[in-house]
């Protein structure tokens, strides 16, 4: 049976071992502002909370149907997530 990787690369996609080495795209994604611990904990907070009021504001609307509420939703999952493990891997308070 082949791996998910030999599965992805004859699908003419990059796999996954090679995505999670980093790609020169990952300079373009970095905000210029996260130098350290402390500046990926606001930027953490602030994406949170972009993601979080966007949502809010999409249901209020009654746009749960609107293809972006999807990814608005995903994205405030996925940064909630991280938000509270990072908050308990550097003991921050809520």
């Amino acid at each position: 049976m082949q791996s998910l990787d030999e599965r992805m690369i004859e699908a003419g996609m990059i796999p996954v071992s090679e995505i999670l080495k980093g790609r020169p795209i990952d300079k373009f994604m970095h905000h210029t502002g996260v130098v350290d611990i402390d500046t990926f904990g606001q930027w953490l907070e602030m994406r949170y909370s972009e993601m979080l009021r966007m949502q809010a504001r999409m249901k209020l609307e009654g746009r749960e149907e609107d293809e972006l509420y999807e990814w608005v939703m995903s994205h405030c999952a996925s940064l909630g997530e991280v938000r509270v493990n990072f908050r308990e891997a550097t003991k921050q308070k809520p």
